[in-house]
């Protein structure tokens, strides 16, 4: 058992996309021969051509399912909402219908989130056997497989199945399954990477091969299986890997590029705030400082008047003028409790407590008319700084958007060239693996003639076969790259030994 998690950012991942390729024959939209059956989990229909659509439009339902649920659409947001999974069974293991699709929901079973606690909250049981999925058996190569085109939202809350170490979780399956079925033996690097990470060492598994490389090879290998297709191959091998290296280390700068962007983006915002935040603090202090002559004066004034009205108390004729004074500026307070001027103006004359309260009330409404002015002064300021503060953040933005748009351009075209860099590849492989082909047989047809006839041909005739079979040996010394002299004494025991024999 083998099981590829293709990325998620690949080709053709859209549901319409990943359906058009799973539900048809490669390169084809019309024929199905290759698909033996289809079947469906989750959904409201078993017609796949219906059920795709169920996915994609719950997909983008994905915020409605979660406000119907009671959940917040916080968190990052990810548009990564196909997932395509292929499993490959071997010949020994059950390939029946129902013996695949057993594995297959037994496998989703296995991915997922488990459940537990987090850094932050709990985490919610959650597997890949609730959502949504179509099941495509084909049969177009050697080992039977099965493509499962499963939706990451779920189809009842909205909350995208978690992916962390999918890969890991797969293979450790994958393995059981194996063990089970007495198949382990076909894939031993899994064996020991798996029990390397029991003991708590990284293992990074073995990067598959690119498709067409792979199936060029495969066919190479059947078509001529010698030293000089062989070490062809190997040389393409090496080609290969130079150029898919240069694509990861192209994309590792890529992605470094966009960190770099958003952290540039990220500083030059963050200075901004704070320095709009000492600015303002700056303003704020100067007008507190503006303000201050103004609350020391009127301190010092209200003192002055508490002393004095404290020393009118003591007499008879200071209570009086206490009393006119205070309902004077009763007049000019506004009552809280609504009392009618002749009943304050009786407490006021009856009742000390009630002159003392009017004449604070008075003094605090001073204070209030103070601050009232130094206030408006401060929120003066504050929308001001407020303003230049935006402006400088939307100059910011537009500056962000411009090296955001310029950076995808560059990588568009690096991407685009690394493409074309892979089709000139793609092209020269085949070349020399055709080429290889045509020398390797045009070599095994010399030497089995020359074997056939040499006994019985003329000088004349052999000579030619021999010149003929120099020249194959040279072209196949120039394929593995080393130019060998056919005069050599090495040479004439090779050729001395095809003729004897």
């Amino acid at each position: 058992m083998i099981v590829v998690i293709n990325p998620s950012g690949s080709a053709g991942h859209s549901f319409k996309g990943l359906h058009a390729y799973c539900a048809h024959d490669a390169g084809s939209s019309t024929t199905t021969e290759r698909v033996e059956w289809m079947t469906t989990r989750n959904l409201a229909s078993d017609d796949p051509d219906q059920a795709w659509r169920i996915m994609a439009a719950t997909a983008m339902a994905q915020n409605a399912l979660k406000a119907s649920a009671g959940i917040a659409a916080t968190g990052r947001k990810s548009s990564a909402h196909v997932m395509h999974i292929v499993l490959s069974f071997h010949d020994e293991e059950g390939r029946s219908p129902e013996d695949m699709q057993a594995a297959a929901d037994e496998l989703l079973r296995a991915l997922g989130a488990t459940g537990g606690r987090g850094k932050n909250k709990p985490i919610r049981v959650q597997k890949a056997s609730e959502h949504q999925a179509i099941y495509y058996a084909h049969s177009d190569t050697d080992s039977r497989h099965l493509h499962i085109m499963l939706n990451r939202v779920h189809g009842e809350h909205g909350v995208l199945l978690p992916s962390s170490n999918d890969q890991l979780k797969a293979s450790r399956w994958a393995q059981a399954y194996s063990e089970r079925h007495g198949t382990e033996h076909a894939t031993p690097d899994r064996q020991i990477n798996n029990a390397a990470r029991d003991k708590g060492e990284y293992v990074k598994g073995k990067r598959r091969s690119l498709k067409r490389a792979f199936e060029e090879e495969r066919a190479a290998k059947a078509a001529n299986d010698n030293d000089l297709v062989e070490a062809v191959l190997a040389a393409q091998a090496k080609k290969d890997a130079a150029l898919a290296l240069k694509g990861r280390n192209m994309k590792a700068l890529q992605a470094q590029a966009w960190d770099r962007l958003a952290e540039s983006h990220k500083a030059r915002r963050a200075a901004i705030q704070s320095e709009a935040r000492r600015a303002l603090n700056k303003k704020r202090a100067e007008i507190r400082d503006s303000f201050r002559p103004q609350w020391t004066a009127l301190n010092r004034a209200q003192k002055a008047e508490q002393k004095t009205f404290e020393a009118l108390e003591a007499s008879f004729l200071g209570r009086a003028k206490n009393v006119l004074s205070t309902l004077q500026k009763s007049r000019n307070i506004e009552d809280e409790q609504n009392k009618g001027l002749l009943t304050q103006g009786f407490r006021v004359v009856v009742s000390a407590t009630e002159r003392r309260a009017v004449f604070d009330k008075a003094q605090a409404a001073k204070r209030r008319q103070l601050q009232k002015a130094q206030d408006a002064r401060m929120a003066d300021v504050a929308q001001r700084a407020k303003a230049a503060r935006d402006e400088k953040l939307e100059a910011n933005r537009r500056h962000f958007e411009e090296e955001r748009n310029q950076l995808k351009k560059r990588q568009q075209a690096q991407t685009s060239a690394y493409g074309q860099a892979w089709r000139v590849r793609n092209a020269e492989r085949t070349a020399a693996l055709d080429d290889a082909r045509k020398k390797a047989a045009l070599q095994a047809d010399l030497q089995s003639s020359w074997r056939k006839n040499a006994k019985t041909d003329g000088e004349d005739a052999r000579l030619a076969y021999l010149a003929k079979l120099i020249d194959a040996r040279g072209a196949f010394d120039r394929a593995n790259g080393a130019e060998r002299d056919p005069r050599s004494p090495e040479r004439d025991r090779e050729i001395d030994r095809d003729r004897d024999d």
